[in-house]
């Protein structure tokens, strides 16, 4: 049995090295950026791991200790304790709305955190056990562990290893088979290729270690030519097939307090930019505003026959759904007068065949018995009426929704949005002209695989998407790196499924993406301490369709990969130069 090495100084111990590796990786996202850094953090981590190899393997069990100790004892707490502190870093914005999402800040960021140990340990049994080379049994493993926070505990799959290079055009058009996924495996391939032949690993067979090293840059090379033949200029589009867009975005800080922005103003503002937005782009087919910024002070009440008052209130069932009609009429009109006042053409110019449409973001009760809460989108007609509803499906942990809370419903106490959200059943198209546009709302884009089911779902009824749009309010972040996180997922959705992909964003950042991942029209940042108005337009033409491998296949690659390596991790062991 080999014995552990002597202690180190604090600057050369586990915890240094992993600590270093995820501030790296914190610098790679924005607001710094310095996306080279994602190919040099893994490098702390890789030391970690050989440094595992060369200890007490950790199926091994610690002689004349009890069973509970030997489980603790594998347990890697500098790491998890590292990885806390820089998740707590990328991920602060989720603190700054209210006093209490400081708990889901700092839960989600404990559970992020337990995913570098299980890396390192895993890692580490694997290369033991299957003699797999360091960059690619680290590949494998990081891939498949964001494989899993992305769909465990409802998924959260923003600020992946891919999303530090989304700008990078060339490199990410692989994510059209591949996922968001495949890309961060080539960072980990590559970079624990380089790893092995650095100065910094004294003693290893470097004749070898070249081989693997050569093989990752052919295939870096390869997926950066693929990139360039991927982003080859399309076909003519007949300009019929032109979809003019405006995507509305007003700066309103989500506030839960006395001093939070009234419902009204909200409106004024949003109906202001709008107005100014059809002066001055009179050809806009449709018109976009952020999540819940059309509300008129209560929601959209969905009633039948059968619909009951709550329980908690005074009035009969007769003068409880008379009032609740009453306000229901007061809304549609409110949307009538809205979407006939954009469409009037101003004073002094001619009469114009105006046919705008509209995607609102606003909110929708059910009344019971069956009550539910939906945080919705609504298209609307050029006259008012709404055409169709997309409440959204995957809810926001902490945000929109407390774990245990329905066991626990004092939880909700501590939330800001009261009793939660209500989750929708089936995604929706909303067509627009000649055009079918698929919603989401706020993080439902940074989910890879919701996404794809719903454009799988939707195919499966005969319809064939033009392009995604996604409305968020991301004002509950206050202009943080947050903003930055969501759009980056934007890039990638757009790639996946070869089609743009449209952002309005309360705060921002709303923006026009092309099916290449190519920002084409970005809207102003709102920055810590100022308030950033404005309008983006987008000019979308359809492409010609083409077929990718990931909305087909999606991520059972991934899956089938990661089960063979859990099986290659308990395999007879055995040796390979090199590793």
């Amino acid at each position: 049995m080999m014995q552990r090495p002597a202690r180190r100084p604090w600057y050369q111990s586990n915890f240094a090295f992993n600590l270093a590796g995820g501030l790296f990786l914190f610098a790679a996202f924005p607001p710094l950026g310095w996306w080279p850094l994602a190919w040099i953090a893994p490098w702390y981590w890789f030391a970690v791991i050989d440094r595992n190899l060369q200890q007490v393997p950790l199926a091994d069990p610690v002689p004349g200790s009890s069973r509970l100790r030997r489980l603790f004892s594998k347990l890697d707490y500098p790491a998890w304790l590292a990885a806390t502190l820089s998740w707590l870093l990328l991920l602060h914005g989720l603190r700054l709305a209210h006093w209490g999402t400081y708990f889901g800040w700092l839960a989600i960021s404990m559970y992020l955190a337990v995913y570098l140990p299980v890396f390192l340990a895993w890692t580490s049994q694997l290369m033991r056990r299957s003699g797999l080379p360091l960059g690619l049994a680290a590949a494998i493993t990081w891939t498949v562990l964001e494989l899993i926070r992305g769909h465990l505990i409802t998924g959260f799959s923003m600020g992946l290893l891919a999303h530090t290079q989304a700008h990078h055009t060339y490199l990410i058009q692989i994510a059209d088979f591949s996922g968001a996924y495949g890309v961060s495996f080539l960072i980990i391939l590559v970079s624990g290729c380089i790893y092995r032949v650095g100065p910094w690993n004294p003693g290893r067979p470097k004749r070898w270690a070249l081989v693997p090293a050569g093989a990752a840059l052919l295939l870096l090379a390869a997926t950066m030519t693929y990139g360039a033949w991927a982003q080859r200029d399309d076909p003519a589009q007949d300009s019929a097939s032109t979809l003019n867009v405006g995507l509305i975005q007003g700066s309103i800080d989500t506030q839960f307090s006395d001093a939070a922005t009234p419902d009204d103003q909200i409106f004024d503002l949003y109906n202001y930019l709008t107005l100014q937005l059809r002066i001055n782009h009179p050809e806009v087919d449709l018109v976009i505003w952020p999540e819940s910024m059309f509300s008129f002070q209560a929601p959209e009440l969905l009633m039948d026959q059968d619909s009951l008052p709550p329980a908690e209130t005074p009035l009969d069932k007769a003068e409880f759904l008379r009032r609740a009609q009453d306000h229901n009429e007061r809304f549609y009109q409110h949307t009538a007068n809205f979407a006939k006042s954009v469409n009037r053409p101003p004073t002094g110019q001619p009469e114009q065949d105006l046919d705008i449409h509209f995607i609102l973001g606003t909110n929708c009760w059910q009344l019971p018995p069956q009550e539910k809460h939906f945080n919705s989108a609504l298209l609307v007609n050029p006259t008012g009426k709404i055409m169709n509803r997309y409440h959204k499906m995957h809810r926001v942990m902490f945000g929109e929704y407390i774990p245990g809370g329905n066991w626990f419903p004092w939880l909700y106490r501590f939330s800001p949005i009261g009793s939660g959200l209500t989750p929708g059943e089936k995604p929706v198209a909303f067509q627009a002209k000649n055009w079918t546009l698929v919603p989401s709302i706020c993080f439902e884009s940074t989910v890879p695989h919701l996404i794809r089911q719903q454009l799988q779902y939707l195919r499966s009824q005969g319809t064939n998407p033009d392009a995604l749009v996604t409305i968020t309010n991301d004002g509950w972040f206050w202009g943080s790196s947050m903003l930055d996180l969501h759009f980056l997922c934007g890039i990638f959705r757009a790639v996946e499924h070869r089609l743009p992909m449209l952002i309005a964003a309360n705060t921002g950042i709303s923006a026009w993406i092309d099916h290449h991942g190519r920002p084409r029209a970005v809207g102003p940042r709102r920055q810590p301490g100022q308030r950033e108005d404005g309008v983006v337009v987008a000019s979308l033409q359809k492409n010609v369709p083409k077929r990718t491998w990931y909305p087909w296949y999606g991520d059972w690659p991934w899956i089938v990969l990661g089960l063979l390596a859990l099986l290659a991790s308990y395999w007879p062991k055995k040796r390979l130069l090199l590793t």
